[in-house]
């Protein structure tokens, strides 16, 4: 089975600890030290037109486009769903992620196995034929 249970009690957690909210922990430690600026945990207010929109095939297989979700720090989902970004800034992060594991002295001091690098940076994306419309099993 599979569910997000886990990162939203990693998400109580960092409040809990912290003493601040989820999207303030992460403002202040990693989308304001990175300056990613289209990064949000709640509803962004600056909505211009340039956010990509969710589409959905129907059973006539012709694409409809599906409203935004709102998930976000301050609803039940937060830290299990609640961010939005955009492609420069998941590249601004994926990179500082890169950098920090090609610069480190110490592999330990990032708290990540060794072994699943591979996996964590693998571009391949598996996919699976469905057996029926909109399974995701």
């Amino acid at each position: 089975m599979c569910n997000n249970f886990g990162h939203h009690a990693v998400g109580c957690i960092i409040e809990k600890i912290s003493g601040i909210s989820y999207g303030e922990f992460l403002a202040n430690r990693i989308l304001k030290p990175l300056n990613m600026t289209w990064t949000f945990t709640e509803q962004p207010s600056r909505m211009d037109g340039n956010i990509s929109v969710a589409y959905l095939a129907y059973h006539d297989l012709k694409l409809r486009g599906v409203p935004s979700r709102y998930i976000s720090s301050d609803t039940v989902a937060f830290s299990a769903g609640g961010i939005r970004s955009c492609m420069w800034d998941l590249l601004v992060f994926y990179g500082s992620l890169l950098r920090a594991i090609a610069t480190s002295t110490r592999i330990e001091e990032l708290s990540i196995n060794v072994k699943e690098l591979r996996a964590i940076f693998d571009a391949s994306i598996p996919l699976k034929a469905s057996k029926a419309l909109r399974e995701q099993s």
